[in-house]
């Protein structure tokens, strides 16, 4: 089973990188950023961006993080989503 803490760790970081969706960003990369956004993110400067975009605009952020959990599910724990199932996504 998944922490949600960690899971919730890395979607964050994730959500924090200049990476989109409509990138198609590979799994590397994904892992990339992600690891440098936890490294880099001392301050905490990450969660407080979470937090505003969260309270600012809640459409955008439900979107956004949705796809950030997906994609650590699937880059850091090797789980697809039942839509990337089907539309072929390579584990």
């Amino acid at each position: 089973m998944i922490g949600e803490e960690a899971l919730m760790a890395l979607s964050s970081a994730l959500f924090c990188t200049s990476l989109q969706p409509t990138d198609l960003p590979e799994r590397d990369c994904v892992r990339r950023e992600v690891l440098h956004m936890l490294g880099a993110d001392a301050t905490g400067r990450c969660k407080t961006r979470v937090a505003q975009a969260a309270a600012k605009h809640t459409l955008r952020y439900a979107s956004r993080m949705a796809w950030c959990r997906q994609m650590v599910l699937l880059v850091f724990f090797g789980l697809a989503s039942p839509r990337q199932k089907e539309v072929g996504a390579s584990p």
